[in-house]
């Protein structure tokens, strides 16, 4: 079971899913994976920035923040000094350095999951559960590769489940740190805890891994953009990687490569509602055809014309490389002959790379994507004919992007403005609207209405 850190945002919070954690462990054995609390990655991200920059106050806020947690949980108020006061020397290193370099930063982000680990694992026990709090990278957890901030981990060691089944009670190991292949501590990038998880449920041979979010599951488009969107119940490993690598902030791309080589069950499950099932990733989807839209905003079309004396393969993977290594990975790239095409993020880093390029290069910004994912959905060409006819309706013209299709999707441009718009409209003609379990907040959880929710071409 893996708890993100809007599952751990607070006392509350926290409580809520401990108890699920044990509640569970009496049923079966059960191993944790924590994230940090929902926010303290990035105010550590801010306090490695204001050390570098002479100022130590967002240690100060940390402590504060994490003082208030253990208060509001009944738990003794040292409980993390050590932590803490480490954190908080070695921010003064980097203060007197006035520099930091990435495997520092990194181990700065690292204390907010093994502080995570260490508040979880002592409320579990106050709630009468034996519980360890472990650190990923000492069991073993190691990078194989890295690009840009996706990383691939190394398939764990046979000798690890033995290891773990000798932990008393239940584990909880931090989520998001590894070790690198030169044994140094770095992060595994957004929703790392969920590769974390689905790595250690690999080691132990787990029946199922849960990823506890505040979300319902895999949904058939963002419901803040659209709210008709509804629960996919079951979505095939292929087409779930696809809705990550787009844009759908559910579970880490990554993730479920071991899931594959485990043949392990994968479900995405919402804590506030523990009793609704959530989606299961399962090996293959269910039926063909458009399971979900995903979107991404904030790109900018990358072009660079290549030089002619040189071996072109080799100038566009050096350029690729480059753009990764400044924190500029593409999110599609195409080459035709002559010219670097790529999307990339828009913003100061993209246009200080350009400027370092000379004429060579255009970029332009105010860019979005959108990819209708699927069983088999980049074959289908009657489907791209639908997408464009939809949009070309609302008065948006997308275009498909470049780089051509993948299996299980097919990605269109449009201007940043008109995305929101463009994905409603390809929604609605594409998903039948179905009825949908609400429950009211201010009504008890057990005090269901079904309602049936009208797409948006529908009257309301």
């Amino acid at each position: 079971m893996k708890f993100g850190g809007a599952a751990l945002r607070d006392g509350p919070a926290i409580e809520r899913s401990m108890r699920l954690a044990a509640d569970s462990a009496r049923g079966g054995r059960v191993l944790l994976v924590v994230s940090a609390a929902e926010g303290v990655t990035a105010q550590l991200a801010r306090a490695v920035e204001e050390a570098v920059a002479g100022r130590l106050e967002p240690w100060d806020a940390l402590r504060v923040r994490h003082r208030s947690l253990l208060a509001q949980l009944g738990l003794e108020s040292d409980l993390l000094d050590r932590h803490l006061f480490e954190l908080r020397a070695i921010l003064g290193e980097l203060k007197a350095a006035a520099r930091a370099e990435r495997r520092m930063s990194d181990y700065v982000l690292s204390f907010g999951e093994r502080m995570s680990a260490r508040v979880a694992a002592a409320v579990l026990r106050r709630l009468g559960s034996e519980a360890a709090p472990l650190d990923a990278y000492d069991l073993g957890l190691t990078t194989a590769s890295r690009q840009g901030e996706q990383a691939l981990l190394r398939p764990p060691e046979p000798a690890l489940r033995a290891r773990l089944a000798t932990v008393p009670g239940i584990p909880v190991v931090t989520g998001f740190l590894a070790l690198d292949a030169a044994g140094h501590l770095t992060t595994l990038g957004p929703n790392g805890s969920d590769l974390t998880a689905v790595w250690f449920g690999e080691a132990v041979g787990a029946v199922e891994v849960v990823l506890w979010k505040t979300v319902a599951g895999f949904l058939t488009a963002d419901p803040d953009v659209v709210p008709e969107a509804h629960l996919v119940p079951l979505v095939g490993r292929a087409e779930a990687v696809e809705l990550a690598v787009q844009g759908a902030d559910v579970l880490h791309a990554g993730a479920l490569e071991p899931a594959a080589r485990g043949a392990i069950a994968v479900r995405v499950a919402d804590v506030r509602h523990p009793e609704r099932p959530g989606s299961l990733v399962v090996a293959e989807t269910p039926r063909a055809g458009p399971l979900g839209i995903a979107q991404r905003a904030g790109l900018a079309r990358y072009e660079e014309a290549l030089s002619l004396g040189r071996d072109h393969g080799a100038q566009v993977a050096e350029r690729l490389a480059e753009l990764v290594a400044a924190g500029l990975e593409p999110t599609r790239a195409a080459f035709d002959g002559r010219t670097l095409l790529a999307l990339v993020p828009e913003g100061p880093r993209a246009e200080a790379f350009a400027q370092v390029r000379g004429a060579r290069v255009r970029l332009a910004g105010g860019l979005g994507t959108f990819a209708v994912v699927g069983r088999d959905a980049g074959r289908d060409e009657e489907l791209a004919r639908r997408v464009l006819a939809l949009t070309a309706h609302a008065g948006i013209a997308a275009e498909p992007a470049l780089g051509g299709t993948s299996p299980s999707s097919q990605t269109f441009v449009v201007p940043a403005e008109a995305l929101d718009v463009a994905v409603r409209a390809v929604h609605a003609g594409l998903f039948v609207p179905e009825e949908r379990e609400i429950v009211p907040q201010e009504r008890g959880p057990r005090e269901v209405e079904r309602v049936r929710v009208p797409t948006s071409a529908e009257p309301q």
